[in-house]
C-alpha cells in the first residue's frame, strides 16, 4: 500500500494509504478553506496570444480529465506577450501585452463562474513580455517587461482580495523581458 503524508497548517500531519481511499479529506478541505494548503488544481487557463494576429480568446483545461473548453468571455482586448497569475480558487489575472501597441490593462477571470472584468488598476507603464507569480490569498506580482523601447525592472503588486495595485520599491536586479517566474506556495 502506498502511504502519503503531508503537513497541514502548523504542527498537523495527515497520513493516508491507498487502501484507505479518502481518509483525511475532510481535514484537508478544512485546512484548504483556511488558506493553509492547496490540495490540487481544478483548471488551467490560456488567454490571448498570437497566430498571425492578436487573440483575445480564453481556453480552459479542466483537471484531471484534461478536457478543453473555450470561455464565452474574452480578454478586454486582443493581445499577445501577456503575463498571467492566479489567486487559487478565487480568480486569475492577465496583465500587459501588445496589440500591436503596448498595453497596461489587467483582466480578471473570477472562478468558478469564469466571468471577466477589467480592473480599474492598471500597470504603471504599458508593458509586454513581462512575467507574473502569486502568493495564494495574499497578492499577485507582475515584474519586468518591455515598453517598446526599454526593458523594465519594476515589480507591481496586486493585493488580494481587493485588487489594489502598488509598485514595490524593490526592483528586479536587472531590467529584463521574456523571462520566467514561479512561486513557492505551500
Amino acid at each position: 500500500m502506498a502511504r502519503t503524508s503531508g503537513t497541514l497548517g502548523p504542527k498537523r500531519v495527515i497520513t493516508a494509504t491507498a487502501a484507505s481511499g479518502i481518509y483525511g479529506l475532510s481535514e484537508i478541505h478544512k485546512e484548504r478553506i483556511a488558506g493553509n494548503w492547496v490540495v490540487g488544481g481544478v483548471a488551467g487557463y490560456f488567454g490571448g496570444g498570437w497566430d498571425g494576429g492578436n487573440l483575445s480568446g480564453i481556453d480552459k483545461i479542466t483537471f484531471p480529465a484534461d478536457t478543453k473548453t473555450t470561455l464565452s468571455e474574452n480578454l478586454g482586448s486582443a493581445r499577445y506577450a501577456v503575463a498571467g497569475m492566479a489567486n487559487a480558487g478565487v480568480a486569475g489575472y492577465v496583465g500587459g501585452g501588445r496589440s500591436p501597441t503596448y498595453r497596461d490593462g489587467i483582466d480578471k477571470i473570477a472562478f468558478p463562474a469564469d466571468t471577466k472584468t477589467t480592473l480599474s488598476a492598471v500597470l504603471a507603464t504599458v508593458n509586454a513580455y513581462l512575467a507574473a507569480l502569486s502568493s495564494e490569498s495574499v497578492a499577485g506580482y507582475f515584474g519586468g517587461g518591455f515598453d517598446g523601447s526599454t526593458n523594465k525592472s519594476i515589480i507591481e503588486k496586486i493585493a488580494f482580495p481587493n485588487d489594489s495595485k502598488t509598485s514595490l520599491s524593490a526592483t528586479l536586479t536587472t531590467a529584463r523581458r521574456e523571462f520566467g517566474a514561479m512561486s513557492n506556495s505551500l
